[in-house]
């Protein structure tokens, strides 16, 4: 009704094109709409809260900050700290660590300590005491849960006292052996008590408490086998001329067992000689009456002292000379070769061809039968010129006798430059 020459709004789309005011054109955009259809309206703007987002897909249109309730509702900042679907500020309990943070009840909170747990894990639990027996040792940590007294089971298992007397691992209301003088007190198979008393030889096979025991006499003869000298052989402790395991038989006393004595026959010379050599009857033996030094060592290191024998009824045809106390052996054939022997002390003997060693002289028969073999004492001196140089020099150690403390041959220390007095 307005001419187009004097209409201020002629575009249809516009709420007021026919307004009759005849105001300018206003359009409606984003979430607007025209109040009216007839073109007479004005703008309604569909946003009351401005957010941006039309009335009709805002679920809190009047709150600018949400478009949805949210857990809080429209007008309120959601806050749900423990994602329990419960608006912080309606939540009486938001600690994620109590049982009960997400209880549709919505309690206060309910949050464990010391060994307390919760009854589950979704937040919807109750408090459950994980100390069973009340020892402050929680169960998971706790060997013995319900002995309030132990939190291991020890050697007597959980709710029983620990008492092992021996140490041996096994409680003494188990052990059948707790005496720690037994010998297998620590036995793993925890025998009865084994006790070494029977005899006073046995002893415990080990120290431990693991062992047996040990009898310590093989011949079962009473003599323990560090006394025994035939440990194996019950009628003897000692081997004896005849050894273990053989009986002692010695006809002629000479200290060769029979079993072993090649001459038993007291009538023999040799009947007592160690090596155990057959009878050899000597009738005519030397008689070896002597031996004494002729010429005297030059030094008592040289080789040049000369000596003499006596010899009476059959010939000797060797001499033996045992050197005493560092000096030399010698082995010298008769009748020749009594010089260049050294000083020193000796033991002699001398031999036939028979085999007959000298005897001391003649049985009441006129024979040597029976006569013992004689050792005589030899010293060829050296020169050490006292008084008749050497003579007076009876051990030939150097010293003269009027100086020496020790002139004894067969003393240790009759040679010994500190000259000290005889040692037994």
């Amino acid at each position: 009704g307005v001419c187009d020459t004097s209409d201020n709004c002629t575009d249809l789309g516009a709420c007021n094109y026919a307004d009759p005011g005849n105001g300018a054109c206003i359009t409606a955009s984003g979430c607007e709409t025209c109040t009216n259809a007839d073109g007479t309206g004005g703008v309604d703007a569909n946003d009351d809260d401005s957010d941006g987002t039309c009335n009709a897909s805002d679920d809190c249109p009047l709150d600018p900050n949400k478009i949805a309730p949210g857990v809080c509702g429209c007008g309120n900042v959601d806050t749900d700290v423990d994602s329990d679907g419960v608006c912080d500020t309606s939540d009486n309990c938001t600690d994620l660590g109590a049982c009960n943070y997400a209880d549709p009840g919505n309690a206060a909170c309910e949050t464990p300590s010391g060994c307390e747990g919760c009854s589950d894990a979704t937040g919807t639990g109750t408090i459950v005491d994980l100390d069973a027996d009340d020892d402050g040792t929680c169960d998971d940590a706790d060997g013995c849960p319900n002995d309030p007294n132990k939190v291991a089971p020890g050697i007597c298992g959980c709710g029983n006292i620990d008492t092992d007397v021996d140490s041996d691992g096994v409680c003494d209301t188990s052990d059948n052996c707790t005496d720690l003088g037994a010998c297998n007190y620590a036995d793993p198979g925890n025998g009865a008590c084994i006790t070494a008393t029977a005899t006073p030889c046995e002893t415990c096979t080990n120290a431990d408490g693991t062992g047996g025991v040990d009898a310590n006499d093989d011949d079962s003869d009473g003599t323990c086998n560090a006394d025994d000298g035939c440990p194996n052989d019950p009628d003897k402790i000692a081997p004896g001329v005849c050894g273990c395991g053989n009986i002692d038989t010695d006809v002629d006393s000479d200290g060769v067992c029979d079993d072993n004595d090649l001459c038993t026959d007291p009538l023999a010379n040799n009947y007592q000689s160690p090596g155990g050599e057959e009878c050899a009857p000597c009738p005519n033996a030397p008689i070896f009456n002597g031996i004494s030094p002729v010429t005297a060592a030059t030094t008592m290191s040289s080789s040049d002292g000369a000596i003499s024998l006596d010899i009476t009824g059959n010939p000797a045809t060797m001499l033996f000379l045992e050197g005493i106390n560092g000096a030399p052996n010698y082995t010298i054939a008769l009748p020749d070769a009594l010089d260049d022997l050294q000083a020193g002390y000796y033991i002699a003997k001398v031999q036939d061809d028979d085999g007959c060693w000298g005897v001391d002289g003649t049985s009441p028969g006129g024979t040597t039968l029976q006569q013992p073999a004689i050792c005589l004492e030899l010293i060829i001196p050296f020169d050490l010129c006292c008084s008749g140089c050497g003579i007076n020099d009876t051990d030939a150690d150097g010293i003269c006798d009027d100086d020496d403390n020790c002139t004894d041959q067969t003393a240790p220390n009759f040679a010994d430059p500190a000259n000290t007095d005889c040692e037994p």
